[in-house]
C-alpha cells in the first residue's frame, strides 16, 4: 500500500533507483534481512532463537543528530547510560546538519544504497510523516520495541505515528511559552501574571502600553520564516493540511485571524521583525524587545544574556479570539529519534527503549547542561524539573512547561510543511505590504498545491 503511495509522489527516475539499487544493497533486501532476524521461532523460554537476551547484546551503532550544545550531548549521556548496561554495546555519535540528514537520507533512498547511512537519526517532527511515507522500507516500526508511548505527551506521539504504527520516539518539547522581562513590563506597573491566560486582543492591549512607556517591543519574530505564525495557527488547532493531508490555507478561516492579528502586532510595534537569527538574538540580548512567544528551546538562547539573569519568567501564550478551538497552548519545533533499517535495527530499538523512552535518569541528567525538556511524562518526577531556575526567577519553569505539554492541540503536519512554511511567510510579507490576506492566502495555496504535484 505504501509502496503505491511511493510510486504517486516520485519521480520515475527515483522509481528506477528504487527498483535498481545501483548495484547496491536496497533498503527491501534489508527488510527481509531485519525481519527473518526477528520471526524466528521462539524457544520454549520464550526468547527468540538466535538472538542474544537483552544483557548479551553487542555490537555497534551510530546515531546523527545536530547541536552540539543540546541534541549532541544528550546522545552522548543516552551512550553512556546504556553501555554501563550492555558494555559490549558501542555507541557513536556523530554531528550531522539537519539540511545533510535529510539529504543523505533521500539519496540513500533513492540509490537503494543505505550501507553510509547510521542506525538512528534525529528527525524534526514535521518530516517524520513525511520521510516514511515517500520512503517506506527507509525506516523501521518501533510497534515491538516495548516501548509505552502513553509515557509521551499526546501530541508528540501523533507526529510519530504513520498507518497506525510508530516510527519515532519523541526527544525534546517544542512547547511554546510566553518569555517576558519581568523588569522592563514592571516599568509599566505589570506582571508576568497580567499576561496569563490572555487573548491576543488583551495582549496587543498590553503591548501597545509597553511600547508607548519604554519603547521596547513585546514580541521578536523571523520575517524569513514566520515562526510565530506557525505557533499562532496550531494554538487554534488548524494547520495548513487538513485531516486527510489536503492543503488548507485560502478557506482556512481560523488562518485568516490569525494572519488579521499578526498584522495589528506588527503595525503597532509589538513585533519586532528580523530576517535572521543575529538580529533576533540580539534583540533579546540588547532588551530592546521584552519578550518571545516561541518554542521552549529559546531558553538555552535567552540565557546567553547572562546580564539578564533573574530578569526573565514564562507563562503561557495568548489566545486567538473569535475561535471555539483557540486555546493558549501551541508547539514549535521539537525533534524525534529514527530507526534506520539496518542489521543493527534491534540493538538501536533496544537502546531507544532503555534511554529516550525509559529513563529518568537520563532526562534528569542532560537538563542542566542543555534545557532539553522532555515530552517523556515520568521525567516530571526527576529531581532537577522541580528546581527553580534563578535565570528566571526561581520559577520551576521545567515543571510548568511540561504541564504545557498536556494541552498542546494535536494537529496533522502532512507532508509539505516545509513548503508552507515559506508559502505562509512569502504571504505575511506581502500582507504586511499592503496586500488583501485573502489574495495573499490564495497565492499560497496555488503556490504550495503546485508544489504537492
Amino acid at each position: 500500500m505504501k509502496k503505491k503511495l511511493v510510486a504517486g509522489l516520485m519521480s520515475l527516475c527515483m522509481m528506477i533507483a528504487l527498483l535498481a539499487g545501483c548495484g547496491s544493497q536496497s533498503t527491501t533486501e534489508v527488510t527481509k534481512d531485519v525481519t527473518e532476524s526477528t520471526t524466528s521461532e521462539k524457544s520454549d523460554t520464550g526468547e527468540v532463537a538466535g538472538e542474544k537476551s537483552t544483557n548479551e547484546l553487542s555490537g555497534s551503532i551510530t546515531i546523527w543528530c545536530w547541536d552540539e550544545t543540546f541534541n549532541v550531548p544528550a546522545a552522548q549521556k543516552a551512550g553512556e547510560i546504556f553501555k554501563e548496561a550492555h558494555p559490549d554495546v558501542e555507541v557513536v555519535v556523530e554531528v550531522a546538519s539537519q539540511d545533510d540528514i535529510n539529504t543523505k537520507l533521500t539519496a540513500a533512498a533513492v540509490s537503494g544504497d543505505i550501507s553510509e547511512l547510521p542506525d538512528i537519526v534525529l528527525q524534526n517532527d514535521r518530516n517524520v510523516s513525511k520521510y516514511v511515507t515517500l520512503y517506506p522500507d527507509l525506516f523501521v516500526t518501533l510497534d515491538d520495541a516495548g516501548i509505552n508511548y502513553d509515557d509521551f505527551a499526546s501530541y508528540k506521539v501523533g507526529y510519530n505515528t504513520v498507518d497506525g504504527q510508530m516510527y519515532g520516539v519523541p526527544f525534546d518539547s517544542g512547547v511554546t511559552v510566553l518569555a517576558l522581562r519581568t523588569d522592563i513590563i514592571s516599568e509599566c506597573g505589570y506582571t508576568v501574571d497580567d499576561f496569563t491566560d490572555i487573548t491576543w486582543s488583551k495582549f496587543i492591549e498590553l503591548g501597545k502600553d509597553v511600547y508607548s512607556k519604554t519603547g521596547c517591543n513585546l514580541l521578536v519574530d523571523r520575517a524569513d520564516v514566520a515562526q510565530l505564525l506557525n505557533v499562532m495557527i496550531q494554538s487554534t488547532g488548524s494547520w495548513y493540511f487538513d485531516e486527510s493531508g489536503n492543503v488548507n490555507i485560502a478557506n482556512n478561516e481560523n488562518l485568516d485571524k490569525v494572519f488579521t492579528v499578526y498584522k495589528e502586532l506588527v503595525d503597532n510595534n509589538i513585533v519586532a521583525l528580523y530576517n535572521d537569527s543575529h538580529g533576533y538574538n540580539n534583540a533579546l540580548w540588547s532588551g530592546t524587545t521584552a519578550g518571545v512567544c516561541q518554542g521552549c528551546w529559546v531558553m538555552s538562547t535567552i540565557k546567553k544574556g547572562e546580564d539578564q539573569s533573574g530578569n526573565w519568567a514564562l507563562t503561557n501564550i495568548p489566545k486567538v479570539d473569535g475561535i471555539d478551538s483557540a486555546t493558549n497552548y501551541s508547539n514549535n519545533g521539537g525533534g524525534s529519534w529514527m530507526v534506520i533499517n539496518k542489521e543493527n535495527a534491534a540493538v538501536a530499538k533496544e537502546f531507544l527503549a532503555e534511554t529516550f523512552a525509559g529513563s529518568v535518569e537520563l532526562y534528569n541528567e542532560i537538563l542542566p547542561e542543555t534545557s532539553a525538556i522532555a515530552p517523556y511524562l515520568p521525567a516530571r518526577e526527576a529531581e532537577n524539573y522541580g528546581l527553580g531556575d534563578d535565570f528566571f526567577g526561581g520559577q520551576t519553569v521545567y515543571q510548568t512547561i511540561m504541564s504545557y505539554a498536556n494541552e498542546v492541540p494535536q494537529i496533522n503536519y502532512g507532508l509539505y510543511s516545509s513548503e508552507a512554511y515559506d508559502a505562509i511567510a512569502t504571504a505575511m510579507t506581502k500582507v504586511l505590504g499592503g496586500a488583501n490576506i485573502s489574495d495573499a492566502l490564495q497565492e499560497a495555496e496555488e503556490t504550495v498545491s503546485f508544489q504537492m504535484q
